[in-house]
């Protein structure tokens, strides 16, 4: 059968499409699907088990042929079994793989959520600190009598002590720089240590 046989194009008349030869037929839709492929070997095998095996095989003048019929018959049931496990497992990897991509969906629009709530900006959060330290502060003095000074003082002696941070001296050489001492020590970075101090003194002091 020559190659041009195989598959014909035909453009108007009675009969235009696009023919194939009768013996790719079947093997062409089986490539195409393989639930196809699977009817076709069942098929098969209904034709295997069909055929009539007489009882005594004594009978059979090529006992060779007996056990190729059988052994093409269990060799078609490994197949479709095979076939059908290959096909169960796809469907199965679809449908893990649709389930990964719906919670992959889910964390980045959760994640998505959580960015666009509105953070506190770090000058925010400094300025609390900075607030509570003084109704610290002042609370302390208030509630003591002393001096609302005096109670500084201490603060900055107690950060000095722990930290080696001296404020007196650092103020007294940069104190044009800054509207206050807080607004210094925020801007050297120890602000969150003071705030901690005056939580740990004053706080369990009382």
């Amino acid at each position: 059968m020559k190659q041009n046989q195989l598959v014909t194009v035909q453009y108007g008349g009675n009969n235009p499409g696009t023919w194939i030869h009768p013996k790719l037929v079947i093997d062409f839709a089986r490539w195409l699907n393989a639930d196809f492929a699977v009817w076709c070997d069942e098929q098969i095998k209904i034709i295997l088990d069909n055929v009539m095996i007489i009882e005594d095989q004594s009978s059979y003048k090529d006992d060779d042929l007996l056990n190729q019929m059988i052994q093409l018959r269990n060799q078609t049931e490994l197949s479709i079994k095979i076939r059908k496990d290959q096909i169960d497992q796809a469907r199965r990897i679809k449908l893990l793989e649709r389930d990964i991509n719906e919670i992959k969906d889910i964390q980045e629009g959760a994640h998505i959520d959580l960015c666009n709530l509105p953070q506190p900006s770090v000058k925010a959060k400094e300025k609390t600190v900075r607030a509570s330290l003084n109704e610290i502060v002042r609370s302390y003095s208030r509630s003591r009598f002393v001096p609302y000074s005096e109670v500084w003082g201490n603060l900055y002696r107690e950060l000095y002590s722990r930290l080696s941070y001296n404020v007196r001296v650092r103020w007294k050489n940069c104190k044009y720089q800054y509207k206050n001492k807080l607004e210094m020590i925020e801007n050297d970075g120890y602000l969150e240590n003071l705030y901690a101090i005056a939580k740990e003194v004053l706080e369990q002091g009382d």
